[in-house]
């Protein structure tokens, strides 16, 4: 059973890593079945659920895609969607009758903003980072941070992506209901054997 750990991250080294952002595409297709953490509750069928991190990273990538590629991103990714406006569908699974309209383009990218910007505040990151002097293209001086030097206390990311690499291969079977919102490491502390 893997039990993610805490992580820090440092800027301390004097420039953001450049692998971080480079690797959100690599992080996102390593991890098959779309970023769902397959778990089957004891005594019945397999359940996706989405992880939040997964999430927040694939709406990184739309959006460097939409800033490098000046315009919109497309959906693909091998990622499947979740978000947009409801519409009634005949097609639609009988226990619901809702099928969700994917939304692309603006839709999309307005989506991921909001979603990271609602991750951000929920994070509710309070590192202290100092600030200097710096100076507008317009000559002006003003006071700025740029978060170089700050050591953030991280939840392990590695272990989520170890706990949802491993359950596509085995579900992840628990001994009680599993509800949205409950933190992965909760549910892994409830894992049976």
């Amino acid at each position: 059973m893997v039990h993610p750990q805490s992580e820090d991250h440092n800027t301390s080294q004097g420039e953001y890593p450049e692998t971080l952002l480079s690797r959100v595409h690599d992080i996102l297709n390593a991890n098959s079945g779309n970023g769902f953490m397959k778990i089957r509750e004891k005594g019945q069928p397999v359940k996706n659920f989405g992880v939040s991190m997964l999430h927040q990273l694939h709406c990184l990538e739309i959006l460097k895609n939409i800033i490098e590629h000046g315009g919109e991103a497309p959906m693909g990714g091998g990622h499947s969607h979740n978000h947009g406006k409801r519409a009634k569908t005949e097609t639609a699974p009988r226990d619901n009758l809702d099928e969700i309209q994917l939304a692309d383009g603006a839709g999309h990218a307005t989506h991921c903003l909001e979603y990271i910007a609602q991750s951000i505040l929920c994070a509710a990151d309070d590192t202290l980072e100092a600030s200097f002097t710096g100076r507008l293209g317009t000559g002006e001086k003003v006071e700025v941070i740029n978060g170089i030097g700050a050591v953030h206390q991280c939840r392990g990311s590695k272990g989520v992506l170890e706990a949802l690499s491993q359950s596509q291969v085995e579900p992840l079977v628990v001994e009680k209901e599993v509800v949205a919102g409950e933190r992965l490491t909760h549910v892994l502390r409830h894992a049976a054997g």
